[in-house]
């Protein structure tokens, strides 16, 4: 078992306000059981999938492809965030999202 790593991913930018539908690419992506944001704060709602349906086709998820689900509250500080995802095998390396104003 590999800890999740993440080559790709897009779109990874928001707006406060914005909900956006992420798909990363990678490697060991369907073992992923939860996902963080550092610097911890308050106001991103993350969900893996697409749960609003805002994707025109079925979200890909699978070992090399993951669609998550940001959801940025106007409570949310702007600038960079690290997204970090998490299996048993362990963390992936940060990858950068930035929140603007």
């Amino acid at each position: 078992m590999s800890r999740p790593r993440v080559t790709r991913g897009w779109p990874l930018e928001a707006f406060v306000g914005d909900r956006v539908v992420c798909i990363l690419e990678g490697e060991h992506l369907d073992q992923v059981d939860s996902i963080t944001v550092e610097p911890m704060g308050k106001g991103i709602l993350i969900t893996i999938g697409d749960p609003h349906g805002q994707l025109p086709d079925p979200p890909p998820q699978s070992d090399q492809a993951l669609t998550v689900t940001f959801e940025i509250q106007p409570t949310t500080y702007p600038g960079e965030k690290r997204i970090l995802l998490h299996s048993q095998a362990g963390c992936s390396d940060p990858l950068p999202f930035l929140i603007m104003m």
